[in-house]
């Protein structure tokens, strides 16, 4: 199953960018989301997030490209140990195309 949500700002994509791609603070973008822990930038870092109604998910950084602003994360199962083959859900981020509305 795919779910697709797309949001239509007016911002600079620098500004939009700027906002998504800074992974240890998704509640800058979600203010739903709060951060319970950030470790690491960009591709590797991990967060542990908390959600509404109690639940939380820890999830992975695993594309963070500021030529093509996009940004693709892995939730973790909540085991304390996974392979790679066992991560089950994926989110990703596109911000524009190209490089489109700088400035």
């Amino acid at each position: 199953m795919r779910v697709e949500v797309v949001k239509t700002v007016s911002n600079s994509i620098d500004r939009v960018w700027a906002l998504v791609s800074d992974f240890g603070s998704p509640d800058k973008v979600d203010p739903e989301i709060k951060t319970l822990s950030a470790q690491g930038e960009g591709v590797g870092a991990v967060r542990e997030i908390a959600l509404p109604e109690g639940a939380s998910a820890t999830e992975l950084c695993v594309v963070c490209d500021p030529e093509t602003f996009t940004l693709a994360y892995t939730i973790l199962p909540p085991r304390a140990s996974c392979t790679p083959e066992e991560l089950c859900i994926h989110g990703a981020v596109e911000v524009g195309r190209a490089r489109q509305n700088r400035g």
